[in-house]
């Protein structure tokens, strides 16, 4: 059997196995299991424990899978045990925290004034001894499960690794391109401002001009023929904006840049899909196993 943490699987399945676990003990019989979602319920499983006469005991069943026990914790399962007394005889008690020998006897005597016959612990129990005597197609469906995450885990740990890599050698292949576009459009738009700025110059040198010539036929020609010449430049200017505007609205990679850069966010997506899934999965387990009882 692969040895597996017992901190590192769900709560549920530690109750799961410690009820086989109970089952196989021998002592015990006629077990009966909280219904998922009462939560009313003080206790996690009921058992019937037949005595030296024969006659059945009941008997309360908590299961605790946590890293650490405190003594605040131990009253807390104490004062729990003592709401429900009147229903069950004796009290057992089953957790994946290792708890000291002065922690037992804490948590039996605290138990025993609540008036239970007969009060049990099983601490700090491990996959192994947990599932010990139980089905083996459970237990490698356990393991065969954490085979899988940690199988996930690398996978999309790769995926997001290649998707990165990817990505940085995409836009390390176009750099060139690109700073190439961007200084042939800086060039275009400094020839653009120039060709703006001798527009003015020659708008204003028009107006000095028809102020001087403006009474004389002549100087009337002359002053449409600048004028023409205005028009023309305005309209070169014109279509350097036209080339402008086609180049950037046309500057793009090379045609296969972007189906590469859809591949490599898809496999970056996928891949810290799966790791955040797991990691969340380990977050709440370790939520659960450091929370107080």
């Amino acid at each position: 059997m692969n040895e597996i943490d017992i901190y590192d699987i769900s709560p549920k399945k530690f109750e799961e196995l410690a009820l086989s676990f109970l089952k196989e003990q021998g002592d015990l019989t006629a077990f009966g299991e909280i219904k998922p979602g009462n939560l009313n319920s003080r206790y996690d499983f009921s058992a019937t424990l037949n005595d030296k006469d024969g006659k059945p005991r009941r008997v309360a069943i908590e299961a605790k899978h946590r890293r650490n026990l405190t003594i605040q914790d131990l009253h807390k399962i104490a004062e729990t045990a003592a709401l429900m007394k009147e229903d069950f005889d004796d009290f057992i008690f089953i957790t994946s925290a290792k708890l000291a020998q002065d922690k037992q006897e804490l948590l039996t005597g605290l138990v025993q004034k609540s008036g239970y016959s007969l009060v049990k612990i099983y601490q700090n129990v491990t996959f192994e001894s947990l599932t010990r005597a139980s089905n083996s197609q459970a237990v490698n469906e356990i393991i065969e499960s954490k085979k899988s995450e940690r199988t996930h885990f690398v996978y999309g740990s790769a995926s997001i690794a290649a998707g990165l890599a990817g990505a940085l050698i995409s836009v390390i292949t176009n750099l060139p391109y690109f700073q190439a576009e961007e200084k042939n459009i800086d060039s275009r738009i400094e020839n653009v401002a120039s060709a703006l700025d001798s527009i003015k110059s020659l708008e204003k040198h028009l107006s000095e001009i028809r102020a001087d010539m403006q009474k004389t036929q002549h100087e009337s020609e002359i002053i449409k023929r600048e004028y023409e010449k205005s028009q023309a430049l305005k309209q070169l200017t014109d279509d350097q904006l036209t080339a402008l505007r086609s180049a950037i609205g046309a500057s793009s990679p090379a045609w296969w840049v972007k189906p590469l850069d859809y591949i490599f966010g898809f496999v970056l997506g996928i891949g810290a899909s799966v790791v955040a899934s797991i990691i969340y999965e380990r977050f709440k387990r370790n939520k659960a196993l450091n929370s107080p009882a």
